[in-house]
């Protein structure tokens, strides 16, 4: 008969005859009923099928192999089971397992619960060492945590999943950490503490170092080995409870600082060295009577009033590693704790280290300003003589700078520049040679960096030393004459008596180029603008000052230009960032000849009237609309909203006009507006390029005009020009396709086309609009006049090799241009080895198939 046993695969069994006994299926070699506690006695995966004959003595066998493999293993089973009962009673409060089908509020109280049960757990590992059975519940827990916190982000829109994934993975690299750590606890800390336990019985020397981390554990122990290393009366202590994984004084847990040093340290007469780190209350002050003391290091724990202990001892390296009173200086406070430490009262430091830290952020703020004041030393003292030697030397300069900056570190830069100073004979009358440049400007953003721009209080500090720097500064200047001076600070009202001061001394100095900004970098247009921050008026001692060429006036309250009208010699002037009432009277009246008026709001003015010769105007707010009045006008650029503007005395042929209108660009695809903002563009240009016969050298023109001319409802009423240099903006997206081709169309003599492109809107838009597809549209057979009679040069910039750019200038090589010479590719200064090489083979590809014209590939 069969017998159907369900059992472990045991080797024994593998001696009966195979004439006795056939195995229909091998066992499964990883099975075992104790692992499964409801086992499926009818299965063909589990189920054991033995043929045996009729005899009793084979049936016996079999028994007591079944017996002798399965009742060991339960009684063992049994034992094991009740030796761990007490460690598993630690864990009681198990993490719910999560059920089949949850939802995300059962998923966000589950991981709840999941969390606090991981914190419970590792507190109880440390406080009754049961690493072992904590580390089980922590991994069980863990994998509920994953269960319920990937079931949140699968709930959660796909734009917050990216943050929620960087989460997930920091959660659970963390309590993999403490998963290793509960291995580590099991397999490795009590041997060490017994091993330190035996090896300190035979301890003889004058040194002893204990380090060890979460030190709670074993108080007892440590409190021995300070008893041990007193006892022996050692010379250098080291008592270090600190945790590796802390990397700055805000990762220490308070917590974990349990250590105090028992007054027999204090008293300990022999120490000549003494490292001291995360110990609780510790107190410096009662190491004073240590007289043989010289060394000693404090670390990671609140350090409070060490001055007594400092001024009675005689300690002769004191190094405070990571206090909580500690500061960091970075950037511009590098400058001024160098100035403070080694120049004030003529100190100096035989050897000085410094770090690359401090070598990028001091060479790169003083560079520029060292370099120029060595050079008007020199012509200043050695006239005719050195200015032949500084001809070659600019020259062998500029070779040796241009391979250094692209192939040298900053540090390795300064280095060398450094020691060139050190072994120069100039070197000791160039130490204070800076002082006497002649362009002088101090800008917040080129002292602080992003990153300490980031952190208010690191900001905070360091305004205050930049504050400080340019106050030092200044006050060394005695009669050197200034011809430039620029003061640029952002929230002037901390510092307005500083300000005042400066710019005294500007006026004092009789500056041919002041620049005063108070303008915040935050802003991105005058909306942003708080008028709070408007804090600094300008004196009337600036309005009067005769010398004055050029002025600069940005973020200042209750400013009038009609005060400038006397300054004969003022040339350029520029406003930002401020009300703007009417500055008319001082615009007719004056000899200017170069205007810039920037992010500016109540334009009430209904007329911009004068001599200038460069005019720019940029996003600002007029409430009425404006007529150009500008006979000398050479240079045009408006960037902003659309107002209609009149142009009434302009200049014949105008060299540049610059028009931007993507503050407008929304990137929607029908609606009335946009018909009409077409008509009005079209109006625009033919106001400005054709009435009167005007006409403009170079025109450059933006993708939200590209796309809105050919909305107009007469796009065909857009008049030719004149223009022979025609920069388009763009894109290259389908919707700005209809208005290239119209410029195209009407400029008739166009002989430079430049296709500046620009990076594509972060909008998703649709590849193909309006039945226009981006990979035919170049291929139609379409020629305009100018590339028929006078386009010679075709320019791209920032060209990678794409397909969009590609398929435009095919265009120009394939559509019969006559006079065509050359196709300038530009490629963007940043693009990596891969794009270039692939830019490069796209150029050589342009190159085969265009017969009669040269393509020139630059690298940016």
């Amino acid at each position: 008969p069969q017998h159907y046993l369900l059992l472990l695969y045991n080797p024994d069994l593998c001696s009966l005859k195979q004439k006795d006994m056939a195995l229909s299926k091998p066992p499964p070699q990883h099975f075992s009923p104790f692992n499964n506690p409801n086992p499926h006695l009818e299965t063909a995966a589990s189920t054991l099928t033995f043929s045996t004959d009729s005899s009793r003595r084979i049936r016996r066998d079999v028994l007591l192999s079944v017996s002798g493999t399965i009742i060991p293993q339960l009684f063992l089973l049994d034992l094991k089971r009740s030796s761990s009962a007490s460690a598993a009673d630690l864990f009681s409060f198990l993490a719910p397992q999560p059920e089949p089908v949850r939802t995300v509020e059962m998923a966000k109280e589950g991981l709840r619960k999941n969390g606090e049960n991981i914190k419970k757990i590792k507190e109880i590992m440390i406080e009754n060492k049961r690493w072992k059975e904590g580390g089980k519940e922590i991994r069980r827990s863990a994998s509920n945590m994953k269960q319920d916190l990937y079931l949140i982000i699968q709930a959660k829109p796909p734009k917050d999943r990216p943050l929620l994934r960087s989460f997930y993975s920091s959660l659970f690299s963390t309590i993999t950490k403490l998963d290793y750590a509960a291995r580590d606890g099991d397999a490795t800390k009590d041997c060490v503490v017994d091993y330190v336990r035996r090896w300190v019985a035979r301890i003889h020397e004058q040194r002893f170092e204990i380090s060890i981390s979460y030190p709670k554990t074993y108080l007892d122990v440590i409190e021995s080995l300070i008893a041990f290393a007193v006892h022996k009366r050692v010379k250098n202590l080291v008592l270090d409870f600190s945790n590796p994984a802390w990397r700055t004084f805000h990762d220490v847990n308070l917590d974990e600082l349990v250590v105090e040093i028992p007054q027999s340290v204090y008293d300990l007469a022999t120490l000549e060295s003494l490292k001291v780190g995360a110990c609780k209350k510790f107190d410096p002050a009662k190491l004073s009577n240590l007289g043989k003391l010289k060394t000693v290091s404090f670390g990671w724990m609140e350090l409070k009033n060490p001055e007594l202990f400092l001024k009675t001892s005689r300690v002769l390296d004191n190094n405070n590693d990571e206090s909580k009173d500690s500061n960091t200086a970075e950037g511009g406070m590098l400058c001024h704790l160098l100035n403070n430490l080694l120049d004030d009262g003529g100190r100096s430091a035989t050897t000085l280290t410094v770090c690359p830290f401090l070598l990028k952020n001091v060479g790169s703020a003083m560079a520029d300003v060292f370099i120029d004041a060595m050079i008007a030393e020199a012509l200043r003292a050695e006239k005719a003589s050195f200015r032949c030697a500084m001809t070659v030397g600019a020259i062998c300069g500029s070779l040796l700078g241009g391979y250094a900056l692209n192939n040298l570190k900053t540090e390795t830069i300064c280095l060398l520049f450094m020691e060139c100073v050190q072994t120069c004979v100039l070197s000791k009358r160039w130490r204070s040679v800076y002082l006497e440049t002649r362009n002088v400007s101090f800008k917040e953003t080129d002292f602080l960096s992003p990153s300490v721009n980031a952190n208010p209080i690191r900001n905070a500090l360091g305004r205050i030393v930049f504050v400080d720097y340019v106050r030092r500064w200044v006050a060394r200047i005695h009669d050197q004459p200034i011809d430039t001076f620029e003061i640029s600070i952002s929230y002037p009202k901390t510092y307005l008596y500083v300000i005042e001061s400066l710019i005294a001394f500007a006026v004092r100095k009789r500056v041919k180029n002041l620049v005063l900004d108070f303008s915040n970098p935050a802003w991105r247009t005058f909306h942003d603008v708080n008028l709070d921050e408007l804090v600094v008026e300008i004196p009337e001692s600036v309005y009067d000052l005769a010398t004055l060429e050029s002025l600069k006036v940005c973020a200042c309250n209750k400013f009038d230009p009609a005060n400038l009208s006397n300054l004969g010699k003022l040339k350029t002037v520029s406003f930002g960032w401020m009300e703007l009432t009417d500055p008319e009277p001082f615009l007719t009246t004056s000899r200017v000849e170069s205007l810039t008026i920037n992010d500016c709001w109540g334009l009430e003015f209904n007329m911009i009237k004068g001599n200038m010769r460069e005019v720019a105007i940029i996003n600002c707010e007029f409430l009425l609309n404006c007529i150009f009045d500008l006979p000398r006008v050479d240079i045009l650029k408006y960037s902003g909203d659309i107002f209609p503007f009149e142009f009434d005395k302009m200049n014949t042929i105008i060299s540049e006009v610059d028009l931007d209108f993507r503050v407008l660009d929304n990137n929607n695809d029908e609606s009335d507006d946009s018909n009409a903002e077409g008509g009005m563009l079209c109006h625009l240009l033919n106001n400005l390029l054709d009435d009167g016969g005007r006409s403009a050298t170079t025109l450059t023109v933006c993708p939200f005009l590209l796309k809105m001319i050919p909305r107009s409802e007469h796009p065909h009423f857009l008049r030719p020009m004149e223009t022979k240099h025609l920069v388009l903006k763009t894109e290259l997206h389908p919707r700005e396709f209809n208005g290239i081709g119209l410029l195209l169309m009407n400029c008739p003599k166009l002989e430079t086309l430049t296709i500046d492109l620009l990076p594509p809107s972060p909008i998703a838009m649709a590849s193909s609009y309006a039945g226009i597809d981006p990979q035919t549209y170049w291929m139609q057979n379409i020629s305009y006049e100018c590339q028929r009679e006078t386009l010679k040069a075709v320019i791209v910039k920032n060209f990678i090799g794409g397909a969009k750019e590609l398929h435009i200038v095919k265009f120009f090589i394939r559509s019969g241009c006559k006079r065509l010479e050359r196709v300038e590719l530009y490629m963007p200064f940043d693009l990596d080895n891969g794009r270039k090489v692939f830019a490069y083979a796209k150029s050589e590809m342009l190159q085969k198939i265009s017969k009669h014209l040269q393509v020139v590939v630059h690298n940016s």
